[in-house]
C-alpha cells in the first residue's frame, strides 16, 4: 500500500478529485512509495512471515531487512532451530546476536547458513514519511498537469486554476508522467535518512 492517500494529496494541493480513487493519483502514490523504499533501502510498511536467508560468515551479529522487527517466529542455523533468549537475542532495529544476554557466541560461517522468519515494518506509517510521500506525489502531479493540455473530460479533475497562470487541463493518463518525477529534495532526504539501513543501529 502507498504511504500516503488521495485524501492526503487533496488536502496538500487544496483540490478535490471527481474520481475516487483516481487512477492517475493511484499510480503516482505507488511511484512515490517506490522512490522512498529505494532511498531507505527497504519497504517501511508492515509484513508478517518474512523469511530471510543470511550468510553471517562467523560474525557475532547480523541485520535483517524489514524493521522495526516486531516478532520472531524462528531462527534456523545449519538446519538446527535455535532458542530465542538462549541461542540468540534480537532487537527491534533488526540486529540478531548469537548467544544470550550474558554469553556471546558467533554465527555459522556456512553460506546461507541462517534462515530467519519474522514480522517487521511499521503498522502505522510515521507521519513524516506520509508527508514526504505526499510531497513527492504532489510534485509529480502538478508538473505533469502543467505540461499537459488535453480534453478535460478525460480526467477525474476536469480543470485546475493556478494563481497567476492560465487554467491547466490534463488527461486521465498523463503522458510521460514518469519523466516528470523529480528526485528527492534535501528536506525529504533529511527526513528519510533516519529510516535508512545505515541508520538502524
Amino acid at each position: 500500500m502507498p504511504y500516503s492517500t488521495q485524501t492526503d494529496l487533496e488536502r496538500f494541493l487544496q483540490i478535490d478529485f471527481t474520481a475516487d480513487p483516481d487512477p492517475t493519483v493511484t499510480q503516482l502514490l505507488d511511484w512515490a512509495k517506490a522512490a522512498i523504499d529505494n532511498y531507505v533501502g527497504r519497504p517501511l510498511d508492515a509484513a508478517t512471515g518474512i523469511v530471510e536467508t543470511v550468510s553471517p560468515d562467523g560474525a557475532e551479529s547480523f541485520l535483517v531487512t524489514r524493521t522495526p522487527v516486531t516478532a520472531v517466529t524462528s531462527v534456523v542455523e545449519d538446519d538446527q532451530t535455535l532458542v530465542d533468549g538462549t541461542d540468540f537475542v534480537w532487537t527491534t532495529s533488526g540486529l540478531f546476536l548469537r548467544g544470550s544476554k550474558t554469553l556471546r557466541a558467533r554465527w555459522t560461517r556456512s553460506r546461507n547458513g541462517v534462515v530467519v522468519t519474522y514480522d517487521g515494518g511499521y503498522a502505522t506509517i510515521p507521519e513524516d514519511v506520509v508527508l514526504v510521500s505526499t510531497r513527492i506525489t504532489a510534485r509529480m502531479f502538478t508538473t505533469a498537469a502543467a505540461r499537459a493540455n488535453v480534453d478535460p473530460t478525460m480526467i477525474g479533475v476536469e480543470s485546475i486554476s493556478l494563481s497567476g497562470s492560465d487554467q491547466v487541463k490534463f488527461a486521465k493518463a498523463v503522458n510521460d508522467v514518469t519523466g516528470h518525477a523529480m528526485p528527492l529534495d534535501q528536506h525529504e532526504r533529511a527526513v528519510l535518512d533516519r529510516y535508512r539501513r545505515d541508520g538502524w543501529l
